[in-house]
């Protein structure tokens, strides 16, 4: 099919022809490409009354009104995808298998209304999986939330496909992480800290044996763990080197949990824990941004960086309005720290000439780096005042 559309347009306009060049380098090729050229397309079918996706989608239709019983619901569905008067039999039956599977899972009513839970759901744009292993997880987390340890809520931030590599038990960090948060795995778990350290100590004899969901957890919690990292303003050359995760992989963690985050948020406004909500609106921000939350405010502005916020606040500049009654200058002098080795001969050389190369090119690099930040502070001052 895909041969077929490239050399049937091949980029051209539809009513102007042209020719298709194939290079084959035997017979049993051309055979192939020949096959391709003449055999008929499949017809395109929808694959979703196919899998358990229907449920979703027939959740969203009763969430939003756009089906208020079977024979609206079955209209809903025969007029969104092409089927045959052979499947409609087979259509009533995979509605009536959805709609037991909702009842079951308390996502609807007899009477064809969604429940709150699956009106969050919906909302949230979760898959039924994720929202109801969500429920489980807050329906836990509401009895004994702990905020002294900012990992609880990082875990409840953490997709629940994370595609980090996580280490054997056996590994150091492990340890680490056990002995730094026990209180709260203890929480997510039940796991006291003597049955965590015999986790490890079985990771050694090779004999542990751990479901899938309970390794999915501990996946969790090591990315949790990346994640607090990230909002302490840890840089990411010193990430990498305590979890042995890529650059590249962190950023997108930080991505992906931000915009985890919020579909989560607007699942809990909706189950009505607004105590929580507020709790992860203000963390989004930090997940966003990865800072302490007293810079929140300064990384406000779309040209601030965290280690320009952190000079500033550190000086004094606390938000947005306090940069506004500073001129450029001051601002510049509050962040650039120059350093007088740069001014020095570190070393002595034996050759004068390559001393002067190599305080030329450090002159010119310094130069440029300054001209670099002049402008960025002069963009932050413009947006300051612009917010404020």
């Amino acid at each position: 099919a895909l041969f077929a559309q490239m050399s049937g347009r091949s980029g051209r306009v539809e009513s102007k022809a042209g020719d298709v060049i194939v290079i084959a380098r035997s017979t049993n090729e051309i055979d192939e490409i020949m096959k391709m050229m003449t055999q008929s397309l499949p017809n395109v079918e929808s694959s979703i009354t196919k899998t358990t996706q229907i449920y979703s989608y027939i959740l969203q239709t009763l969430s939003y009104g756009l089906s208020r019983d079977f024979y609206s619901l079955r209209s809903f569905i025969t007029t969104s995808f092409s089927i045959n008067d052979s499947e409609k039999e087979e259509i009533d039956q995979m509605i009536n298998k959805s709609i037991d599977f909702l009842k079951n899972n308390k996502l609807m009513n007899s009477n064809f209304t969604t429940t709150k839970l699956g009106n969050a759901i919906s909302a949230s744009n979760l898959t039924i999986d994720e929202g109801l292993k969500l429920y489980h997880i807050l329906d836990k987390m509401t009895g004994s939330l702990c905020l002294i340890d900012d990992l609880h809520l990082l875990f409840l931030c953490s997709p629940q496909q994370t595609g980090v590599y996580v280490p054997a038990f056996k590994e150091p960090i492990w340890e680490e992480i056990f002995e730094k948060h026990s209180h709260v795995i203890y929480l997510i778990t039940d796991k006291t800290i003597d049955e965590l350290r015999r986790i490890i100590v079985f990771s050694f004899s090779g004999i542990l044996e751990m479901s899938n969901d309970n390794l999915s957890i501990f996946e969790r919690i090591y990315t949790a763990c990346v994640l607090e990292c990230l909002i302490e303003e840890m840089s990411l050359k010193e990430i990498e080197k305590m979890y042995h995760i890529e650059r590249g992989t962190i950023q997108s963690l930080q991505t992906n949990a931000s915009s985890y985050t919020g579909q989560i948020t607007r699942f809990i406004e909706a189950m009505e824990f607004l105590p929580l909500s507020a709790a992860l609106r203000q963390f989004i921000k930090r997940l966003c941004f990865g800072v302490k939350s007293e810079l929140v405010d300064l990384m406000r502005l779309p040209s601030m960086r965290r280690e320009i916020a952190r000079k500033l606040f550190e000086n004094g500049v606390k938000e947005p309005k306090d940069l506004v009654l500073l001129t450029v200058d001051e601002i510049y002098q509050k962040i650039s720290k120059v350093d007088e080795m740069n001014n020095k001969i570190g070393s002595v050389d034996s050759s004068p000439g390559l001393i002067s190369i190599k305080t030329n090119e450090n002159d010119v690099e310094n130069e440029n780096k300054n001209k670099d930040l002049l402008n960025i502070v002069k963009n932050i001052r413009r947006e300051a005042k612009e917010l404020t």
